[in-house]
């Protein structure tokens, strides 16, 4: 690593070393693109997927957390949507108002520095902006440390992308920039009981099962109301863990025996694997045109191809339409999880999560919650849309973007009336993500 102290024309950096008081320490200019970049990803997984597994990040990650990384208070931190938008450090500049990163090694309790600061070019004119890292001579190894696994974090998580095989449907990619987690959802106890400790217990013990000569897959029937998130917890379970993803949309006339086949063939050569089937009521509607049949279904849930490290995920609104053999028989579905409708205290929990950052009171809230009994988590989260709307609405008369009271109140009224017993397929595809 080669360090300086930099000389004219770029006194700007000198003079802001000197107002730091960090004559003593060495100075080295490093790459934004490939530290910065790092930097930005570790702080926003940290921030929102913590829960995330993988063998590789969970190395760095352990290596990492010999550091602590240190901003001021009023530090804003944003990870965009695009290669072309990478996303900012601070509201203003690092440096530009002293505002650096510190990272702390715990080992010692030493501390260096990550800095902006902005230069101007004499020769060619202009504004030149300069990262630079700031470090005692005796925590060089340290600093260096740190910078190199911040590049391979950056490596290792754009490797980390999984694309979802859908048929009946568009493929989509799963990325660091849209992976979801269990705490981005308000769920109840027993969903995350009977999924996320059920597939965490199921990842880490195939040894296990061999062991006891049991079969290693598991199978769970999500049913409910539509709009209640049964496969936005698919996409959490695709998200955090080492599954292949898989999506088969029983709602989609065209497909075939042959297509399910196809979709179950693939998940069995790309274990561990999640096998979605979304809206497997719709193969036992009477008005529903199908070119699937259960005998095909049942081959594929328990024939002679094993699903060994597959686990079978099924979503069905209307779970009294399924055919016996396909509810009752055993090894088929393990559990059968409920989606219902939230009663008034998740219905509380979700408004709370939603509106934490808004002015809304907690008696408001409340009063939102008690009306509106049969809601879906969709119907919520619409409710909490629309009121951002009349907000942003409001804006553009008195200049502030904070949902108030009112605003929540005018987004129940008007969500009302779009409210119907009967919700459509694009409601139910809404999920309940906070």
């Amino acid at each position: 690593m080669n360090t300086f102290l930099v000389e004219s024309p770029y006194d700007t950096i000198n003079k802001q070393i000197k107002e730091r008081g960090l004559e003593k320490f060495r100075h080295t200019r490093i790459s934004a693109d490939k530290y910065l970049e790092g930097m930005l990803d570790y702080m926003f997984f940290k921030e929102n997927t913590t829960e995330y597994k993988n063998e590789k990040l969970d190395e760095i990650l352990k290596e990492l957390d010999k550091y602590e990384l240190i901003t001021p208070e009023d530090f804003v931190f944003y990870r965009a949507n695009s290669k072309e938008d990478k996303g900012i450090l601070t509201n203003t500049k690092l440096g530009q108002t002293g505002e650096d990163i510190s990272i702390k090694i715990k080992e010692n309790g030493s501390v260096f520095y990550v800095w902006d600061v902005f230069t101007i070019n004499l020769n060619y004119g202009g504004n030149n902006s300069w990262t630079i890292l700031s470090f005692k001579e005796e925590d060089k190894k340290y600093a260096e440390k740190f910078l190199s696994l911040l590049q391979a974090f950056h490596s290792i998580l754009y490797k980390i992308t999984k694309t979802i095989k859908v048929w009946g449907g568009t493929d989509f990619t799963i990325t660091e920039q849209n992976r979801v987690a269990w705490k981005n959802y308000v769920l109840t106890d027993h969903i995350e009981k009977a999924l996320k400790d059920d597939v965490e217990f199921f990842l880490g013990n195939e040894k296990h099962y061999n062991e006891k000569k049991l079969p290693y897959k598991r199978g769970y029937l999500l049913t409910g109301p539509a709009g209640n998130g049964k496969s936005s917890v698919a996409r959490v379970l695709l998200s955090m863990y080492n599954f292949s993803g898989y999506v088969f949309n029983f709602g989609e006339t065209d497909l075939k025996n042959s297509d399910l086949l196809e979709a179950f063939d693939s998940a069995r050569k790309n274990t561990p694997a999640l096998f979605l089937m979304e809206d497997i009521d719709r193969l036992f509607d009477e008005k529903a045109k199908t070119n699937i049949t259960l005998e095909c279904l049942l081959n594929c849930l328990d024939g002679i191809n094993v699903n060994s490290g597959v686990v079978v995920m099924a979503t069905a609104n209307n779970p009294e339409k399924l055919d016996p053999a396909i509810r009752r028989r055993p090894g088929r579905f393990d559990a059968v999880v409920l989606f219902d409708n939230p009663t008034e205290e998740y219905r509380l929990k979700y408004l709370q999560k939603m509106f934490s950052d808004s002015t809304v009171s907690q008696e408001t809230m409340q009063k939102v919650a008690a009306n509106t009994d049969g809601f879906s988590m969709a119907f919520m989260k619409m409710v909490y849309e629309t009121s951002a709307v009349i907000s942003l609405q409001r804006k553009s008369i008195d200049k502030k973007f904070v949902i108030n009271n009112e605003d929540l109140l005018a987004g129940l009224v008007q969500t009302r009336s779009y409210y119907t017993e009967s919700e459509t397929v694009s409601e139910r595809k809404t999920g309940f993500r906070g």
